[in-house]
């Protein structure tokens, strides 16, 4: 009847991989966000804004209901991926907001040997709103905690499979 994906927990990964999966499911190109680059000293120095858009894969897609677990492990890649899937219509977001970390950074070294990291890029969804510190909302909201957890239930998985079950 469809698909369920669960990147709950996924930290990230490898950018293309994303894309080269979401391609699965559009008949165009999948659009994940978009980024600027920082390029200068200044707080404001940045590049103009750039879509993160990988092209259709193969020669099928699928096309049956999808729903996509999420939640507070979700990081970097997952995110960009989570924010293009969230925009096709036949999927369905389900569980609670990315982590919100997922910009590059950059370390600087002082003079003293204090090491710092910077972030070098602003990440936004395909809404163009910043996703850094924010992360991305789930289109439904349910929620679990830890004693759902340790009494072997999932509330986010069953949603899912009755959500899946009734399409």
């Amino acid at each position: 009847k469809g698909i369920i994906f669960d990147i709950r927990m996924n930290g990230g990964g490898y950018g293309p991989l994303a894309g080269s999966i979401g391609g699965r499911f559009v008949n165009d190109k999948f659009n994940c966000g978009y980024y600027q680059l920082r390029n200068g000293d200044n707080h404001s120095d940045f590049t103009p804004m750039v879509p993160i858009e990988y092209p259709k894969r193969g020669d099928w897609q699928f096309t049956k209901p999808i729903i996509l677990l999420m939640g507070r492990g979700c990081f970097s890649t997952s995110e960009i991926f989570a924010a293009g899937m969230t925009k096709l219509q036949n999927c369905i977001s389900v569980g609670d907001t990315t982590g919100g970390g997922l910009s590059n950074s950059k370390q600087i070294s002082l003079p003293d040997g204090t090491i710092y990291s910077i972030s070098d890029q602003i990440i936004y969804d395909t809404d163009k709103r910043i996703v850094e510190s924010v992360g991305v909302p789930p289109q439904v909201t349910v929620n679990w905690n830890l004693n759902n957890v340790n009494n072997g239930k999932d509330p986010v998985l069953d949603y899912a499979l009755n959500l899946l079950k009734n399409k």
